[in-house]
């Protein structure tokens, strides 16, 4: 179990990747799930930031070893399968700035 410090540091480092605004996609190989989630980004117009959950054993821990786990605007938001009509409501809302 990471400490409240430790949990800080990893989740709020500018310089990570996991933080970048918009879309963060954690995916394991030959994940045929992380694939469709990463095709269905890329129609909705969205280019992910693609990382392998192996490399990044914080997020393993905290979330499990299930891909995809999708991270939206530093916020986790999908776990395995993402919804289409969620992620439809899901961009619609960020282009109304919300």
């Amino acid at each position: 179990m990471l400490s409240l410090k430790t949990f800080i540091k990893r989740f709020t480092s500018p310089n990570d990747p996991r933080h970048a605004e918009g879309f963060v996609v954690y995916t394991a190989a030959d994940c045929p799930c992380s694939k469709e989630t990463i095709a269905l980004l890329r129609r909705s117009g969205v280019e992910p930031c693609v990382l392998d959950i192996d490399e990044h054993p914080d997020v393993r821990h905290e979330y499990g070893a299930g891909t995809p786990i999708v991270k939206v605007d530093g916020r986790f938001r999908f776990f395995g399968k993402v919804d289409p009509l969620l992620l439809r409501r899901l961009l619609h809302a960020r282009q109304q700035g919300q």
